[in-house]
């Protein structure tokens, strides 16, 4: 199922899809298998990274990487584990730290972060999200049902700050 998802994703993203099936060598005669989902396509001058690993360890990393002198502005994006929501009386789903007002504008009103909060809700998906210097990078454990329904919003969240990014360089 993932492979073929990841197979479909790069075709409707005209990206290149690399699987790679490995058997580690753990040691004392352990091998443990592992699996290796990477897809990696272009938009608007800026490159997405998709990274997809199960076996030793179950992480989802998507990265992207801005070209043509895009500034970027710094933020982070954390989430609050359900089991502290429980306890919590604001129901957040995700906070917004940035210096950049603007920014933070965006993000509230971003109909791909306000997805991946539903799904933060329903599934144990706790991502980070970071940006730094000429890259945003989303790291998150995979250790919830379906974990590829978090690829598409993720993707387009990006999509959409490229297109934001572009726009205040415009200005």
């Amino acid at each position: 199922m993932t492979k073929t998802f990841f197979e479909n994703l790069a075709s409707k993203e005209n990206g290149e899809f690399i699987f790679k099936k490995n058997i580690l060598k753990i040691g004392l005669g352990v091998r443990s298998p592992q699996e290796i989902y990477q897809l990696n396509f272009k938009y608007l001058g800026a490159e997405i990274q998709i990274k997809y690993s199960l076996g030793t360890s179950f992480s989802g990393s998507i990265i992207c990487l801005f070209f043509n002198n895009i500034e970027v502005p710094e933020f982070e994006i954390s989430s609050t584990s359900n089991f502290i929501r429980l306890f919590l009386k604001k129901k957040e789903g995700f906070n917004i730290a940035s210096t950049n007002e603007e920014i933070k504008r965006f993000f509230n009103q971003n109909s791909a972060l306000k997805k991946l909060t539903k799904i933060s809700f329903k599934e144990n998906f706790t991502p980070l999200i970071i940006s730094k210097e000429n890259r945003i990078t989303t790291e998150f454990h995979l250790e919830f049902k379906d974990s590829t329904q978090v690829i598409e919003p993720v993707i387009q969240l990006y999509k959409n700050l490229i297109n934001k990014f572009n726009e205040m360089k415009a200005h």
